[in-house]
């Protein structure tokens, strides 16, 4: 068939106003839509190869959404080169909302959304001291939050995001970020991608592994229709009935697909032998003006305003219009309605006419689009009009006119906080920088800033990347010819080791302070001040707290409060390192005292960190908790939720499970585990919810967690501090699981981490483990009469008792988790060594570790014959078990309760022996059902989701043996598990 014939039957209409198929999926949104408008936060993730109807459902979707009264906004990412614009779709978002209802509505955070938005006026200051980095991203995601929390709380939101496989890394970390910080609001976020596009290695794929995972995310994976929904979208296009033969015809040729049935209608018996040029069929029967213009198009862009297309063509503007209307007429191009810009019917088709361009010309097409913006970047918006211009030079081979473009590219990305784009840019600039003739003068920098500029913004998305930028800037190094650039340079070099733990950072901190001359200099003083930390953490107060001293006096000498302040916090960490522990705190609360944490709120969280972490070490509890909860307050208020703010919820979390409240330590962990956190933060928080798991008697779960923490940590470059809170939890677990041997293996290569005195607060409940570990493993060789495992128990007794007469023991709890590790080696029945670990928790805050002390002793003292010791010690140890939910305790106090006969005198443990153990949170979910509350009330009760409800109320069915919440209830009071309050 000639091309002018199909053009002559091309119809006017393609999509059908039938909606084909889809039945099932479209039920799926619309009960999203329902939970939404309820209150219940939705996610819908919506998939398919190209063509497949993604933005047919979604424009379904919106249309419904929008008839319930919800504000609906969309934006779609944008495919550019081998990267996306940062934050593409959520500035399309923004300016529709701003043509709905004006600037107003974006509220208090107007000036961090400016960033974005330059039409919105100056942008909100940059934070003080440096610390634009997470800080001035983090305050841009909470404004964005709050924008959509308040638009969500005025009337349901509907927002699409289109083609996540084009999504820069910004945007999906804002998306992740919406998706974990909205635990209740009404809102449903759509998001679509190709799944043809999603080779193996694409950057979208763990994102979407980790978002999957989710509460009140809905998987929509849509697939190919079958013959009959061909048939009705036929019928719908065509407005007639379509013979048989015809819908078997479209549906072999285009296996389903709705839009190559779209473009099939129209010559159903002579179809194109290739994919290309069934494609191309609908272009290649324009006019040669509109064929030249829809060329044009193709090479500006999945969107493109008129003004630059008009600025672009060869043609008059009466010619131009005309040859636009000719490839909207024949549903090539479309017009949105709301910009008046120009998009290709479907990116296949842009995709087709661009490939289908020759080399030659498509160089020169982009080198018109190149000096058009040059003249004129207004053509384009601002935000975006340094890496467009940068893009169409690179395509137009033009390295030298690239170059400035890229770097200014960078600028902007960085203003934006968009970090990873402003890498790939800076990258991309130095792939160029040896094909430019005089780089330095088209660049107005030297190869050495770029370097650093890269480093930099790696630093904030990409270590081992960031090491590589540091190690060649370090090669180009000034040395004595510029001796402050090559400290620094050394500096960051270093700094970046001592992330990745990795040696030779303390070398180059050494060197870098040699290198620079006597006197007092910012550079001296922050040189200094990271020498100190690197110390520190290699647990070296003495040199540290010289460093730390030495960068204090040179940043008061400077007037550089950071600078003053971190070396302080650092000096403060020594002092306790050094059993000045009081003297440590003081300087920690000193720092925070005079810190302004608006300016300086990294600061302020660091000193706060440290300050919950020596208080839990000092055993001040009370006071850790409280410092702790303050930072996790401040830093989900400066958007720091997942680094800063999860450090400070482990010290709390510790403080708290410690002082006996597992409850709202275990309720604080699983708020801050919801939010997604990486690298070691996440390491903390899966460990110590692993160690509640396992004490709860809930052992698979804390083999799964410490799973977690060690997958995340081996990928994290954590330090010791890290890894020997992880092998107490897997050692422990391994104990539960009546694996003694293994446990002992693993307690021991974690201690082998640390050298004796090296961070005795974290070594000696590693120690006091392995001591369990060992009178385990030595019991059960003497059950089994198997004179090898007693042989090594013995071995590893002896080694250990060498280590702990090594390990200082002086702080806090230490002189009482040495006394507990001391009673578990002792010969049974140890009744005496058993009664001195107990005096000395009894001396502390503690009220999680005495409940074990409490029935080791009242075991010793039965096996003893001391019945009134007994019996006095398991009572404060069911009492306090009880409290803290741990079952394997209160199982081993029932059974002692049984041999001594004293059931009768133990209440708590007659309602554990008369009925399944529950855990805290069961309890209260069990409350909540003997109160006649759904599902849904007990999750907005406990802020937990519905979903981990349902889990909670299956297991206490089983565990109560009943098959209905209502014989829950009836169960729950006849065992005394819930208070009168529940009825």
């Amino acid at each position: 068939m000639g091309r002018g014939i199909l053009g002559a039957m091309l119809p006017g209409r393609l999509l059908s106003p039938v909606f084909a198929g889809r039945r099932g999926e479209l039920a799926a949104l619309d009960a999203a839509l329902a939970d939404a408008a309820a209150g219940q936060p939705r996610v819908a993730l919506v998939s398919g190869e190209a063509g497949i109807g993604k933005s047919r459902l979604v424009e379904e979707v919106s249309t419904r959404a929008a008839a319930r009264g919800f504000r609906v906004l969309s934006g779609g990412c944008v495919e550019l080169g081998e990267d996306g614009v940062a934050f593409a779709p959520v500035v399309a978002a923004l300016r529709a909302l701003l043509r709905q209802a004006g600037p107003e509505l974006l509220g208090p955070d107007r000036g961090w959304l400016a960033r974005l938005l330059p039409e919105l006026g100056p942008a909100a200051d940059e934070p003080v001291a440096g610390t634009a980095g997470d800080l001035g991203r983090g305050r841009l995601f909470e404004g964005l939050l709050a924008l959509t929390e308040r638009l969500a709380a005025e009337r349901p939101l509907l927002l699409v995001v289109e083609d996540l496989h084009w999504a820069d890394r910004s945007t999906r970390d804002l998306l992740a970020y919406l998706v974990r910080m909205t635990p209740a609001g009404r809102l449903l976020l759509v998001l679509t991608y190709r799944t043809d596009e999603l080779r193996r290695g694409h950057r979208l794929r763990p994102w979407l592994a980790e978002v999957d995972r989710l509460r009140g995310v809905l998987r929509v994976d849509l697939g190919r229709l079958s013959r009959g929904e061909v048939g009705e979208q036929l019928a719908g296009i065509l407005s007639a009935g379509v013979p048989p033969q015809t819908v078997d015809t479209v549906f072999d040729r285009s296996e389903g697909n709705p839009f190559f049935v779209e473009e099939l209608s129209c010559c159903p018996d002579q179809v194109p032998e290739s994919l290309r040029d069934l494609l191309l069929a609908r272009v290649e029967a324009l006019s040669p003006a509109a064929q030249r213009v829809v060329r044009l198009a193709a090479a500006g862009g999945r969107v493109i305003d008129h003004l630059l297309l008009a600025a672009v063509s060869d043609l008059d503007e009466d010619d131009l219009l005309e040859a636009v209307r000719e490839a909207v007429s024949a549903n090539v191009l479309v017009v949105d309605s709301a910009t008046q810009a120009y998009s290709f019917r479907h990116s296949l088709v842009r995709e087709a006419v661009h490939d289908d361009v020759l080399p030659g010309e498509n160089g020169r097409l982009h080198r018109r689009y190149a000096e058009e913006l040059e003249r004129d970047p207004a053509l384009v918006a601002p935000e975006r009009s340094a890496a467009v211009l940068a893009h169409h030079w690179e395509s137009a081979h033009e390295p030298g006119r690239a170059l400035p473009s890229l770097l200014v590219a960078a600028e902007q990305a960085a203003a934006q906080y968009a970090y990873a784009e402003q890498l790939r840019l800076l990258e991309r600039a130095l792939e160029v920088w040896d094909r430019v003739p005089d780089p330095e003068t088209v660049a107005g920098l030297d190869r050495l800033s770029l370097l650093e500029l890269a480093a930099e913004a790696a630093e904030r998305t990409d270590l081992p990347r960031s090491l590589a930028l540091a190690r060649a800037a370090v090669e180009h190094s000034p040395g004595a010819g510029d001796p402050e650039r090559a400290a620094l340079l050394l500096e960051r070099r270093a700094r970046l080791l001592r992330k990745l733990t990795r040696p030779g950072g303390l070398e180059d901190l050494l060197a870098a302070r040699d290198l620079l001359p006597p006197g007092p200099s910012r550079v001296r003083a922050c040189v200094l001040e990271s020498l100190a930390s690197a110390h520190m953490q290699q647990a070296q107060p003495e040199p540290s707290m010289a460093a730390a001293r030495e960068a204090r006096e040179i940043a008061v000498a400077v007037g550089d409060k950071a600078l003053e302040w971190g070396a302080r916090i650092t000096l403060g960490v020594d002092l306790h390192l050094t059993d000045r522990m009081d003297e440590g705190i003081r300087e920690l609360r000193s720092v925070l005292d005079e810190v302004d944490r608006d300016a300086y709120p990294e600061v302020a969280l660091r000193a706060e960190i440290n300050l919950s972490d020596s208080l839990n070490i000092a055993g001040r509890l009370a006071e850790a908790a409280a410092v702790g909860l303050r930072g996790v307050e401040h830093a989900r208020r400066f958007g720091l939720s997942r680094t800063h703010g999860a450090f400070c919820t482990g010290n709390a979390a510790a403080a708290l499970l410690e002082s006996g409240d597992a409850a709202a330590a275990v309720r604080l962990v699983d708020e801050a585990l919801g939010l997604g956190p990486h690298g070691v933060q996440a390491v903390c928080l899966h460990t110590f919810r692993g160690v509640v798991h396992v004490r709860q008697g809930e052992t698979d779960a804390a083999a799964r967690s410490a799973r977690a923490a060690r997958g995340v940590l081996a990928r994290s470059y954590g330090g010791i501090q890290f890894h020997l809170p992880l092998a107490l939890l897997e050692a422990e677990t391994a104990l539960a699981l009546g694996s003694p041997a293994e446990a002992l293996t693993t307690a021991e290569n974690g201690l082998a981490v640390a050298g004796a005195g090296r961070l005795p607060a974290l070594a000696w409940p590693l120690l006091a483990m392995t001591a369990r570990a060992c009178a385990a493993l030595s019991r059960a060789g003497h059950a089994a009469g198997d004179l090898d495992l007693v042989r090594r128990a013995h071995d590893a007794a002896d080694r250990l008792v060498a280590r702990i007469e090594q390990e200082p023991a002086t702080v806090g709890r230490e002189p009482a988790v040495r006394a507990t590790a001391l009673a578990e080696l002792a010969p049974a029945p140890a009744t005496a060594a058993w009664l001195e670990a107990d005096r000395a928790w009894a001396a502390t805050e503690d009220r999680e570790s005495p409940a074990y002390v409490a029935l080791r002793l009242a075991e010793a003292a039965a096996a003893s014959g001391d019945a009134p010791l007994a019996r006095s010690s398991l009572e404060r140890c069911v009492e306090l078990a009880t409290t803290l939910g741990y079952a394997p305790l209160l199982d081993r106090a029932r059974a002692l309760a049984g041999a001594l006969r004293v059931r009768e005198q133990l209440p708590a443990a007659r309602a554990a022996a008369g009925g399944p153990h529950l855990t805290e949170r069961e309890r209260e979910v069990l409350a909540l059902v003997a109160q006649g509350r759904s599902n849904r009330d007990i999750g907005a009760e406990l802020f937990i989701s519905v979903k981990t409800v349902s889990v909670h109320v299956s297991n206490l069915l089983s565990k109560l043996q009943v098959s209905s919440r209502g014989e829950a209830a009836a169960a729950a009071h006849r065992l005394g598990l819930v208070g009168a309050e529940a009825s």
